[in-house]
């Protein structure tokens, strides 16, 4: 991991560097009949702002894996957010930009047979429209990614669906289930404030049942630590169920050896339960609803390649009483065809 990430950071100094280069060029052009003053403060401001981002870069730290810090990880994703603030509108830009270049190379070597066959002198045509279309443009992800850093990720919204069943018993008529996933706690680090708005949004629909499908945390169970008083407040009436996601199984972190993360993972099992929620393993349980009984089914995450898949339907029914009206809660990466 350690080596991939420092592959990464060297992929990410030199991308850097060639596409504030590139856009730093392309602007000048554009700007070229300005005053100079305005030119140099374009000079000026592009200047400052890559020596701030490489700098940034250079000092993002090494990924320690017996240091699980939260805190620090929370840091680094603030430093991806704002990194794609500003480098993803450039190459929305940079898109455009180079397409003149192409259309202006492409002229300039067509101009040399014409020229020899017709005497005529033609001049390799720069259509500058287009790198002007391709600023303008460049604005609208600039301001989507600031709203989604500054308010998007905290705009919660509710969406309701009625799901029907010719076969649905009558006591299951109108059962309200509420569905929450991919909270990643360690990206909201010292959000409680934020999080407990989404919790009480959630009580105020006075569910039947809370799903929770997976993806508690990015890497490690200790992005949940302090967490587990605020979920252990979402109230339902017939219980609180969860499955573990992708990241929930810290796959995507370096562990030392096999142990370390089965550990990591006993102490997620205990965090799932302290915030008040069964966690159904390719298993299954059964809820008394209105005098019926209802089998809910949780199967692992499962995905193509490169995902894992730890999902087994068949095991998460295995046992279960026929007769059931069955529901399931899955996190699934890619369609679950078996």
């Amino acid at each position: 991991m350690l080596r991939r990430f420092s592959i990464f950071k060297s992929f990410l100094l030199v991308f850097t560097i060639l596409i504030d280069a590139y856009t730093f060029i392309a602007i000048l052009d554009i700007m070229k009949d300005k005053h100079s003053f305005v030119n140099l403060l374009i000079i000026s401001i592009f200047f400052l702002a890559t020596i701030i981002f490489l700098v940034l870069i250079l000092r993002v730290p090494r990924f320690d894996p017996g240091k699980r810090d939260p805190a620090g990880l929370s840091r680094v994703f603030l430093f991806i957010g704002i990194y794609f603030l500003f480098y993803l509108p450039k190459l929305v830009f940079v898109s455009f930009r180079l397409t003149e270049d192409v259309i202006w190379f492409l002229s300039w070597i067509f101009s040399y047979p014409v020229n020899w066959i017709t005497h005529f002198s033609m001049m390799p045509v720069r259509w500058s429209v287009i790198s002007k279309i391709g600023l303008a443009a460049s604005i609208v992800p600039f301001f989507a990614i600031m709203w989604g850093l500054l308010f998007g990720r905290f705009h919660y919204q509710v969406e309701k669906t009625e799901i029907s069943f010719r076969d649905l018993p009558e006591s299951f008529d109108g059962l309200r289930i509420v569905q929450l996933s991919d909270i990643h706690l360690g990206s909201v680090h010292g959000k409680q404030d934020r999080l407990k708005k989404a919790i009480d949004i959630v009580n105020s629909l006075n569910p039947d049942l809370v799903l929770f499908t997976g993806d508690l945390v990015n890497n490690y169970s200790e992005e949940a630590h302090g967490w587990e008083d605020l979920f252990s407040g979402i109230k339902a009436r017939y219980g609180k169920f969860s499955v573990l996601g992708n990241h929930d199984y810290g796959d995507y972190w370096e562990w030392k050896s096999d142990v370390e993360q089965k550990n990591n993972m006993n102490l997620l099992f205990k965090i799932h339960a302290d915030m008040g929620f069964n966690l159904l393993r390719n298993s299954w349980d059964i809820i008394p609803v209105n005098g019926e009984k209802l089998g809910l089914i949780g199967v692992e995450n499962w995905g193509l390649p490169p995902f894992k898949q730890y999902g087994d339907l068949e095991q998460s029914l295995r046992d279960l009483p026929p007769s059931l009206f069955i529901t399931m809660a899955a996190c699934v990466l890619t369609p679950y065809l078996r």
